[in-house]
C-alpha cells in the first residue's frame, strides 16, 4: 500500500501536471484533490500499518503477495493492460510500465 500511495505522489514529479490533469479530468479543485489524496492513500496506511514481520523471509513473501494483489487489481481495472489512462489520467503505456516497476521495486523496499 505505501509503494503505491508513493508512487501516485511520485508521478506529479515524474510527469509535471499530471495530477492537475487528473484535477481537471475529475473537476475537483486543489484543495479537494489533496484532502482526497490522503483520505484514499494516507490514511489507510496509519489504519492498517503493521509493523515488518520478524523473518526476512516471511515479509519478502508478504511483499510478494501484497505486489501480486496490486498487481491483479490492475490488470483487472485496465483489461489486463496495465494501462489505468481510464482510471487517472492519460499517460502513455510506457510509462504506466514505469510506475508499476516503481511500484514493484518500493513495494520489496519500504518497511
Amino acid at each position: 500500500m505505501f509503494a503505491a500511495a508513493l508512487v501516485f505522489e511520485m508521478t506529479n514529479m515524474l510527469f509535471p501536471g499530471y495530477h492537475r490533469a487528473l484535477m481537471d479530468k475529475n473537476k475537483i479543485n486543489y484543495m479537494l484533490f489533496y484532502l482526497l489524496d490522503i483520505i484514499i492513500h494516507w490514511l489507510p496506511l496509519q489504519a492498517f500499518y503493521e509493523p515488518p514481520l520478524d523473518c526476512v523471509q516471511d515479509e519478502f513473501v508478504s511483499k510478494i503477495v501484497a505486489f501480486a494483489f496490486n498487481l491483479f487489481w490492475g490488470l483487472l481495472i485496465s483489461g489486463w493492460t496495465l494501462d489505468l489512462s481510464n482510471v487517472y489520467s492519460p499517460l502513455n503505456v510506457q510509462d504506466w510500465y514505469i510506475l508499476w516497476v516503481l511500484v514493484f521495486v518500493l513495494t520489496l523496499a519500504a518497511p
